[in-house]
């Protein structure tokens, strides 16, 4: 008796998110494997061209500033020693740096 009680709602829901799979996920995820493939691609392109040794300007570093330029290296430096021709900054510089 309760098998017939639970039926009648598991056919309706069967239908239900056989309609949900189709609508809503399948189109998910098609959209991310299309995303995944493009990564994908344009990794393989931009490892291609580093192998090949092409050097390409990306247009943020074209517009970049040579200040902007020079106060990344200061904090570059603070991480690795030695990475810009400039000292590094004063212990009290540093720790605003780092916040």
């Amino acid at each position: 008796m309760s098998g017939q009680i639970i039926e009648g709602p598991v056919e309706v829901a069967k239908l239900l998110v056989v309609h949900w799979w189709n609508t809503q996920t399948v189109p998910f995820l098609v959209a991310r494997r299309e995303a995944l493939v493009l990564k994908q691609q344009a990794r393989r392109a931009k490892k291609k061209v580093l192998r090949i040794g092409i050097t390409t300007a990306t247009p943020a570093a074209v517009r970049e500033s040579r200040l902007t330029r020079l106060a990344k290296c200061g904090r570059r430096a603070q991480r690795i020693k030695g990475h810009c021709d400039e000292q590094a900054a004063p212990a009290d510089v540093q720790d605003v740096a780092r916040s």
